[in-house]
């Protein structure tokens, strides 16, 4: 299993950061946000997230691609919440600041599941790659305590 944090992302000279933890949800239904397309898992998750704390989006992209929301928050243009291994350069570099709100981060997790006998697909093999795993992942399967095999 992978699990992956979503932060809501801005440039760090962004107004949010100067208001109150307490006012940046409000704020958010005045600045413009960038989210993933309708229909996928991550934008139900931030659908999900905005429902329980009562903020209201005002989108003005929607993408399949998180390059494009992260080209939209690095220019001042959005802000979004984003896995944090897409950001990582830009909060290196001073280029994002992570937005501390109501709920956050968000937890998306992942299970990547392989037949034993045979080999995963390299599409498999390459998303596994890039993913920035802290925890011992594998490709091979792994034993479960107290399972049969273990």
């Amino acid at each position: 299993m992978v699990e992956e944090r979503m932060y809501l992302y801005a440039r760090p000279d962004d107004p949010i950061h100067m208001l109150a933890q307490s006012e940046r949800i409000d704020h958010l239904g005045q600045a413009d946000f960038a989210t993933f397309a309708e229909g996928m898992r991550s934008r139900q998750l931030v659908e999900r997230w905005a429902e329980k704390v009562g903020a209201s989006l005002r989108i003005v992209l929607e993408s399949r691609g998180l390059e494009a929301m992260r080209t939209y928050v690095t220019r001042g243009l959005a802000l979004a919440i984003l896995p944090e291994f897409c950001v990582g350069e830009d909060l290196r570099a001073g280029h994002l600041r992570a937005v501390e709100a109501l709920g956050l981060p968000l937890l998306r997790r992942a299970v990547v599941l392989t037949s034993p006998d045979r080999e995963a697909p390299s599409t498999v093999q390459a998303f596994l790659s890039m993913l920035p795993v802290k925890l011992g992942a594998s490709l091979t399967p792994v034993e479960q305590p107290g399972s049969a095999n273990a």
